[in-house]
Parts: structure tokens; sequence; C-alpha cells
């Protein structure tokens, strides 16, 4: 399935990419800056302000962030964690005290002359050029070849400075489509519902994000053993972030999408004290929230509008049935010269050494490619820039409506098509599937990667109810019943109740860092090891 959920480190540096709305272009997200900062326990300090000052920097109109060149509504606060920093939730985010909070990590209250850092204080680490220009000193002697090789992989890899965290989810392309189809035809009350059930949707994976990564680590977190330190993982009050809603692309063509920055800060729950995020924590969850986003997002649909969903020919994702496939093409012209000038760079590379491009190269180059075919912003509305993509369409978005209402209506007369052979089936009939999907596609595998296989088997199965998370819950509490295993390393032995969180795991294991596998999965591993010995 292609995932609606990116998460993207940004560094401090990048903080003018948020104030110009993000930029968005298929995902795309400003280059990360060497600004660091500190991820250890050092001590932080929580600024309360005075109910007066805090009211006082709760903004409206066009104080907003991100009252973009795009024109999109202004960004706004979101979180558990925000008296950290002194804000409502839902309430409008200033230029200004973003730069404070997400440039510099420092309390909006506080200046720069005389700055209250959140946590840690921001390091300065070497940039990228001053890391190639050491790598390259070290080795005078290297190839063309391989002088390429360093820069690239520096340049992609190495320790980055986290400032915040860029969650992005973007509707499926039907789903686009279909809102500019509803303006195109004057259906404006229509188009608002359908943002509003995209953003419920992103309110109930955002809620899951919340609970599962408001975590921080404490104590000694060096070298590991199987993943894993003897560091502490805590649970923090709750994330602070800044929602942005987004409508089109930065090629001009409709996707609805909505960013969330979340920030590399939090105030840990046994001290007050603000540290670091585990950013490490949203690996294991991502794919949960994006079945959860995607869930929601179809039944809210089907709810409001006559359309059903329906797994592409291609298999890797749901679109509304009876949107031309011909429109979806058009309205991500983006990814096609992402890719075409992609193949370019790979045969320019093939011809230059000789060979094809390693992972390293090869993500270097997509890089290069999204960054050169990027498209300038532009000072049109999305209303402007979604009517001029309608405007040699009209006839076809008008016959869309047509045909998924028609197709709809088959649907509810008859059997779903990627229902059929699948409508009797019961619920632990539907459980043990998603497992044997799951493991067919990981060798060990995580409780989001579950979740998702659960989603996937639930739009098979009308009959079967319930939510992707709790049905996955259930699975693992009932292992034995499915076949399942944790292949997880484990406790040396029982954890003290003074050692445990809430979910009866030890504080020195990372929150969902548990990794799974079916009994028949390690049977035909040992077997492949036998016969090879």
């Amino acid at each position: 399935m292609i995932h609606v959920l990116r998460v993207t480190a940004i560094g401090a540096g990048s903080v003018e990419y948020l104030l110009r709305g993000c930029g968005c272009a298929e995902h795309e997200h400003a280059p990360k800056l060497d600004l660091a900062l500190e991820h250890d326990h050092q001590h932080g300090h929580k600024q309360e302000l005075a109910r007066g000052e805090a009211e006082s920097r709760v903004r409206a109109g066009a104080d907003y962030l991100v009252r973009s060149t795009q024109g999109e509504p202004g960004g706004v606060w979101w979180g558990e964690g925000l008296d950290m920093v002194g804000f409502e939730a839902g309430s409008g985010a200033s230029a200004d005290d973003v730069r404070a909070v997400f440039g510099q990590l420092r309390h909006p209250s506080s200046t720069e002359n005389d700055p209250v850092f959140l946590g840690a204080k921001p390091r300065i680490y070497r940039s990228v050029e001053e890391r190639i220009a050491a790598a390259l000193a070290a080795e005078p002697d290297a190839s063309e070849e391989r002088i390429w090789e360093i820069r690239n992989t520096i340049g992609a890899d190495g320790r980055k400075a986290v400032a915040y965290y860029d969650l992005t989810f973007s509707a499926p392309k039907s789903v686009s489509v279909y809102y500019a189809g509803l303006l195109a035809a004057g259906r404006y009350a229509e188009a608002e519902r359908l943002l509003e059930v995209h953003r419920a949707a992103v309110d109930k994976a955002m809620a899951f994000v919340q609970t599962q990564a408001a975590y921080t680590r404490t104590g000694y977190h060096g070298k590991t053993l199987d993943g894993r330190s003897v560091g502490k993982y805590e649970k923090g009050t709750g994330l602070v972030g800044i929602r942005f809603d987004h409508r089109t692309s930065r090629a001009r063509e409709p996707q609805i999408h909505a960013h969330f920055a979340v920030l590399n800060r939090l105030v840990t729950c046994s001290d007050g004290k603000i540290r670091a995020l585990d950013g490490r924590g949203f690996a294991p969850i991502k794919q949960g929230a994006d079945a959860i986003y995607l869930q929601d997002l179809e039944r809210g649909m089907a709810a409001e509008f006559e359309v059903v969903f329906v797994l592409r020919p291609d298999g890797v994702a749901r679109e509304i049935m009876g949107v031309d496939q011909r429109l979806l093409c058009e309205a991500s012209s983006r990814r096609g010269q992402v890719l075409e000038r992609s193949e370019e760079l790979v045969a320019e590379y093939r011809a230059r050494w000789g060979h094809e491009p390693g992972p390293a190269a090869v993500k270097s180059i997509r890089q290069a490619a999204a960054l050169e075919t990027r498209a300038d912003k532009t000072s049109l509305s999305p209303e402007e820039q979604i009517g001029n993509w309608n405007g040699t369409r009209l006839g076809r978005l008008a016959a869309m409506f047509t045909d998924t209402a028609e197709r709809c209506r088959a649907v509810v007369r008859g059997v779903h098509p990627d229902q059929q052979g699948y409508e009797m089936r019961a619920r632990e009939q539907v459980l043990a599937e998603a497992v044997v999907a799951v493991q067919a596609k990981y060798a060990t595998w995580t409780v989001g990667n579950l979740i998702m296989a659960i989603k996937v088997q639930l739009d098979q199965t009308p009959g079967v109810g319930g939510s992707a998370p709790e049905l996955a819950l259930e699975v693992l509490r009932e292992g034995s019943r499915y076949g399942v295993v944790e292949v997880s390393a484990p406790d040396p032995g029982a954890v003290p109740v003074e050692l445990q969180r809430a979910d009866g795991k030890s504080d020195f294991r990372a929150p969902n860092d548990d990794r799974y596998a079916t009994s028949a999965q390690l049977r035909t591993e040992l077997g492949i090891v036998a016969a090879a010995r």
C-alpha cells in the first residue's frame, strides 16, 4: 500500500520553511541544516507565562503563521504539551513565536538577548561542507568516484540535528480530484464538508500519535546491544506542534494534505524537565497512524457522498471508484517529473561510472531530481490554482460525479469488487489473514505494520467492524491463538513495579519497540539454516 503519512526530521535552521507555508511539492522538504540540538539529559527550564501575557500571544487574522503565498489558512498550535510554551490548542501561531520556538528552541516570552531555552541550549555543529572538506582531507588520494561518494554520503546521511518533525498526511489523489470537481460545480458547502472529513481523519490519526510517541530518553543512551541501551524511556506531558492545512501542491495541482510540525522537545512527567523527543518512536507506529487516517477518511467520505473506495489495479492504493484514471495522472504530474529526471540521472551515473548506483547514490539522485524539478512558488490562491487546473477538464469533472454515484449504487445493490468471496469471513479469520499478510511482507514486524495489515483485511470484509488498532492489540494479547511470537530480546527477569510504565513494560525498553514474527516463519528460517549447514 502507498503510505499517506511521511515523517521528516527538520533542522532548526529550516524554520523559514514553515513561515513560507511548507513549500509542499508532493512532500518535498527544505534541506536540513546543521544547527544541532542536544538530545540527552541536560537540565531544562520550564518558563510559565502569566495569564495576561499568554492571552496577548493568542493572535488571529493576518498575524497567523502560514498566511503563505499560497493563501492557505493560518497555522494553529496543537498538542497536549502546549503549557511548555504558554499557548492554547487552536490558537494562531505567529511568525515571531514560531521563530523563537522552532527556530531557536527558546521560550517565546524570552528574548534573543536574554533567552530562556526549552531544555538544552542548541549547539552549532560543523556544516555539511565543513564535514565534506574534512573527509576529503582524510583521503587525499580519493578517486573522482570516491569524492562523489563522499559528498553524497555526507550530504544524505550522518548525524542530523533535529528541531522538529514534519508529519504530513496526504489524501488519496482521487479525493483531491473529487474536491476540485466540487469547486468546479459550485458545490462549495459539499467541498467544505469533504475538507472536514479529511481534517477529522487526520485528528484521529494524530490522537494516536500523541498517545504513542510522547516519550523522551533519560540516562545513558550511547552504545547499544540489539538496538537497546541502558537508558530509560519516560513519558512526557504531551507533544507540542503546529498544524497546517493545504489543498494544492507546488505543481499547482489539487492535493489535500495536512502538515504537523512536532517540536523536538517535551516536558518529562517524572521531574518536569524539558528534554528532546524520542524521534525513533515514530517508526514503529507510522503505518498505524496511516491506517487510522485512511480508514476514517474512507468511512467519512462514504457517509457524506455517494462514493466507494476500491483497490487500484496495481494493488498499491485505494481510490474512489469511477474517478477517471487520466484525471488522477494529470493531477500527479509532479511525480512523473521526478521519476523522469531520476531515470536521466541514473543513466548519467551508469555511463560515467560503468555500474548501477548503490542505495546511497540512488537516494541522493532522487533528492537531486526532486529539487531540480521543483516549480517556483506562486502568489495564486488555492482556489485560483485549482480553478486553473479545472479549466480544460470541466466536462470530465462533471461526468465524474455521475460515474462515481452509479458505481456506488451498483455496489450497494451487489457486492463490492474487493469483497467478492470474502463476505462470509468471520472476525477471527480476518485477523488470521492479516497476520499471514504482514508476515509475508516483513521478516519481523511492528504493531504499526499489523494495524495496516488489519485495515486492508477489513476493507475486504464488510461484516467485521472495529478499529484496526484495537484489533491489532487483540491479536498481540492472544498471540498464541494466531501463531504470533515476540522476537525482541526479552527482559532478563521479572520487571519490578517501580520500573514499569503504565503499559506494564520496563522503563528501559522503548515504547512499541517490540518486534514480532509467526512461529511458522521461524520454523521456515530454522529449516533454511539447517539445510545451509
